[in-house]
């Protein structure tokens, strides 16, 4: 009788081991997946603000010998921001869409018009727009960045690679 008492103490105890083992694993994976998409995000605005810097700066102007080399510095930042969107896909999911809005415009406004040409001169109104559109796509940046400390959204990406992995193809 006390033999099994004994057991079953000891069950428990490697029950709760195991509990204990199973969220520590998900709270590692929680903590990671946060990093690195935040430290993604922070240096996604950090790009965005560049680019915003150099379109402003193009459209300020109407030195053309300057204005080819702020051309092809904006076309680089241009896509490094551009290919934020892969990565992009997998983080904001349902906001995707919204977010591609967002940065389709801010790009438009950035590289549209007479981007380029030889009559290209100042827009100031360009400008303002420039700014404008790059604060919409910031403040979804940021508000997707708080997001991504949520647990809730850590679970339900956990529960979709669950659901993904056992759903027969």
């Amino acid at each position: 009788m006390e033999a099994d008492a004994l057991r079953w103490w000891e069950t428990i105890g490697l029950a709760d081991i195991l509990i204990v083992s199973i969220l520590s694993i998900i709270a590692h994976q929680y903590k990671s997946f946060n990093s690195q998409n935040v430290n993604s995000l922070n240096s996604h605005i950090d790009d965005i603000n560049s680019f915003r810097d150099l379109a402003a700066e193009y459209w300020s102007l109407d030195n053309r010998e300057k204005n080819k080399v702020l051309q092809a510095r904006i076309l680089g930042a241009q896509e490094n921001i551009v290919e934020f969107r892969n990565y992009a896909l997998k983080i904001f999911q349902y906001d995707f869409e919204i977010y591609n809005d967002l940065l389709l415009e801010l790009v438009s406004d950035c590289t549209g018009g007479d981007f380029g040409s030889a009559n290209h001169g100042g827009d100031p109104s360009r400008v303002i727009r420039i700014f404008e559109k790059s604060r919409n796509i910031k403040d979804f940046l940021r508000a997707q960045r708080q997001a991504e400390l949520s647990l809730f959204k850590h679970l339900s990406r956990l529960w979709s690679r669950y659901v993904q992995f056992w759903t027969p193809t």
